[in-house]
């Protein structure tokens, strides 16, 4: 028969005893661990903007035999467009003159033959009032440019007008919450999660122009855009 030695009996128990100690307070946690109970809603938030920065594209041509004529003549009118510009307030900075364009002109019948040349140099002009956009039309056809076409408008406060978009999307659906919460007879409480959950910025349209008033007047009408934001919002009921 083998005996076992007290002093390994002693180190055994110990062990036994923690090995079998089990948690005793999970059921206490579950008890004291309660729901949050709150609501969430989304909210819609919009600007109506006008334009107040417009463009205006327009191209200096001419048609001849002799290329450095046709250069000079385009430059001549570009030159001219530009100077009768900057007494509108247009400065240099506002526009910008793209490259000479020669292309050659054919004629295909009774046989290909060359018949001259083109020559053609497109103005840009950034401009930031519509009563300056239509003077600025008068004084591009004055200075012999026909090709004249309206550009993009835009709006210059795009982030500032965001910002009030989100502002106002956010007290939206506080309304919407505040109105939830008091017909089911529950106090809204703070808000716990606030997201934008979607953007947009709409172009405007571009620059009408409108029925004339009399025979020698026509006025213009600026692009609109809504500029919009979306969020959801999780408020606590209380």
């Amino acid at each position: 028969m083998k005996y076992i030695h007290s002093s390994a009996l002693t180190l055994l128990l110990p062990l036994l005893l923690v090995g079998c100690d089990f948690p005793t307070n999970l059921s206490t946690n579950a008890a004291t661990t309660t729901q949050l109970e709150y609501i969430e809603v989304s909210g819609l938030g919009e600007i109506e903007a006008t334009a107040d920065r417009f463009q205006i594209r327009a191209s200096a041509e001419a048609r001849g035999q002799e290329t450095a004529a046709l250069k000079a003549a385009v430059d001549q009118k570009i030159d001219a467009a530009t100077s009768k510009l900057s007494t509108l307030g247009i400065t240099p900075s506002d526009i910008r003159a793209l490259s000479l364009n020669m292309q050659p002109e054919w004629q295909w019948q009774p046989k290909r033959q060359l018949v001259g040349y083109q020559a053609q140099r497109e103005l840009i002009i950034e401009i930031d009032s519509l009563a300056t956009y239509t003077k600025a039309l008068q004084v591009l056809t004055d200075a012999g440019i026909a090709n004249i076409r309206p550009g993009e408008s835009h709006i210059s406060n795009t982030d500032a007008l965001a910002e009030q978009a989100l502002q106002l999307a956010v007290q939206n659906a506080q309304r919407k919450a505040q109105i939830l919460a008091q017909s089911a007879g529950r106090t809204l409480g703070k808000a716990l999660v606030i997201q934008e959950s979607s953007t947009h910025n709409g172009m405007p349209a571009p620059v009408m122009m409108m029925e004339a008033r009399t025979q020698s007047d026509s006025f213009y009408s600026a692009g609109t855009s809504t500029i919009s934001r979306n969020v959801s919002v999780r408020f606590k009921l209380d």
